[in-house]
């Protein structure tokens, strides 16, 4: 179908009731479509029933004022559901009065540059998710209260407004308050009682500091996240109240330096499921943050001054996910990481100071996942990684003065299913028995993979059909490895790797052969 049919056909559409039971439109990410006046007015006329309608991320426009907007909300009474990115170029300045005749109106969000609120939009009784993404916008309805139904606010790049009305207070039904790139808006000293708020949200604000010192009357306070701050990378400790939130179960915590943390916070970490600290500081890690018995997920990234972890890390014994990544100062992991019994994934990522990992890592019998990228100086692995019988997805990428994997290692890797080595790496001999049962083999650079492996039974372990590797190494009496007509079904075309001169079929000796692809 052309440009030029396409457009006519949704010009009809939009004039006429071809679905006449329609209750979803969705415009989205569509060059072609051009919004105007008159196909909004046009489209309240043809779709009266509609309840949801999402106009999103159109490029072009014709004349689109305020009147088509005011007659969509005149014709589409019956819409919930509200979607709408107004055009850089809408020259209106406000969102048309008749926005108060959607009456059942549930959710509502708009996008623009340039626009305020009408007073009216706090009839909006049925309403329970605002969100505004709204450049310019100077302010917020003094009576935004009255939606008492309101269950999620969200402010998004609204760098204008400075402070948030009196009456939210009156919000008793919140649950998420987000405040993200609102770098003028302030927060008051004592927040409001949201006694059902469970997600507060706030990012990328520059004015706001300290936090409220209220914040731990929030009982049902599910989710802190608090990143990128700028009032509060000196903060020196929690508001003193923090330890009434016993419901927290995930906080996240970037760009904020904690020099301090009072001892009174281990009732609200008792119940702490996912702790992510990110940017700042941080030298050490408090020990009081130890008491969070019941955590799963641990994220500890970009702290350039973190030397080190305490002892009592191993005490993190419900601890499901940890990942480390962008600590150039840490050295060593504590010898207790082998406490850490119910860890099924293990991220070390961009630890440039890292040396070795703790003999104790072979106790962890639920690891599935190990993932090492970009350890520069991580020169060898424990012996003791031999003995992770759970593990099924193994990577070391870009560690370059690893050069070899231990050589206990392999045998007891029986659940490896996953293998990504990218690095200039050793594999011992047991470790070859594991290849045929490895789904995924990626290796991008050079390796005696196949080194002191007898070559008659390399058919067994090798599938050229799964194996998307380079295969740059082998026995030399690789070409001989063909003893039966079995083996014939899983050697490459044609694969006929060079033999040194005088080999014996089984020869354990090995040649480098620079760039043999696999098919």
């Amino acid at each position: 179908m052309s440009a030029h049919e396409l457009l006519r056909q949704l010009s009809a559409f939009s004039r006429h009731s071809a679905f006449p039971r329609l209750k979803k439109l969705v415009i989205s990410e569509f060059s072609l479509v051009l919004i105007s006046d008159r196909f909004l007015s046009a489209l309240a006329e043809a779709h009266p029933d509609l309840i949801e309608l999402r106009i999103d991320a159109i490029e072009m426009y014709d004349g689109f004022e305020a009147d088509g907007m005011s007659r969509l909300f005149e014709g589409c009474t019956r819409l919930e559901d509200l979607h709408l990115c107004c055009p850089p170029t809408w020259q209106a300045h406000t969102i048309p009065d008749s926005i108060d005749r959607l009456a059942g109106l549930k959710n509502l969000y708009l996008e623009a540059f340039n626009f305020d609120l009408p007073d009216s939009i706090t009839s909006l009784q049925s309403l329970e998710s605002l969100t505004l993404r709204t450049y310019r916008l100077r302010r917020l309805p003094q009576d935004l209260g009255n939606l008492t139904l309101l269950k999620s606010l969200q402010l998004e790049s609204c760098a204008v407004i400075t402070s948030l009305p009196t009456s939210i207070h009156q919000l008793t039904n919140l649950h998420r308050l987000s405040i993200i790139a609102c770098s003028r808006l302030r927060l008051p000293d004592i927040l409001p009682d949201f006694p059902a708020l469970r997600i507060l949200d706030i990012r990328d604000c520059g004015a706001i500091s300290p936090l409220p010192e209220n914040l731990g009357q929030l009982q049902a306070l599910e989710t802190l996240q608090v990143e990128q701050v700028m009032g509060l990378r000196a903060l020196t400790r929690l508001p003193a109240s923090s330890s009434g939130l016993t419901s927290l179960t995930t906080l996240h915590l970037s760009g904020v330096s904690f020099s301090a943390v009072s001892g009174d916070i281990g009732c609200w970490l008792s119940r702490l499921r996912t702790l992510k600290v990110e940017g700042g500081r941080l030298t050490s890690v408090p020990d009081s943050l130890w008491l969070a018995a019941a955590l799963q997920k641990l994220h500890i990234k970009d702290l350039p001054s973190l030397a080190s972890l305490p002892d009592c890390f191993g005490q993190l014994t419900a601890l499901k996910t940890l990942h480390l990544s962008g600590l150039p100062s840490l050295t060593s992991l504590p010898e207790g990481f082998g406490q850490l019994r119910a860890l099924e994934i293990l991220h070390l990522w961009r630890l440039e100071a890292l040396t070795h990992l703790p003999e104790s890592l072979g106790q962890l019998k639920n690891l599935q996942e190990l993932d090492m990228y970009s350890c520069d100086k991580l020169r060898r692995l424990p012996d003791s990684l031999g003995r992770l019988s759970s593990l099924e997805r193994l990577k070391v990428n870009h560690c370059p003065v690893l050069t070899a994997l231990p050589e206990g290692m392999g045998s007891g890797l029986q659940s490896l299913r996953e293998l990504l080595l990218n690095c200039e790496k050793s594999l011992p001999p047991p470790f070859i028995a594991l290849l045929h049962s490895i789904a995924r083999n990626d290796r991008d650079c050079g390796s005696q993979v196949l080194q002191r492996h007898p070559a008659r039974e390399l058919w067994r372990f090798w599938n050229p059909k799964e194996a998307r590797s380079k295969v740059d190494a082998a026995p030399v009496g690789l070409p001989c490895f063909n003893p039966s007509p079995r083996a014939h079904s899983h050697q490459p075309h044609g694969a006929r790797l060079p033999r040194a001169e005088g080999a014996a079929r089984g020869d354990t000796a090995t040649r480098r052969v620079g760039g043999t692809q696999n098919p």
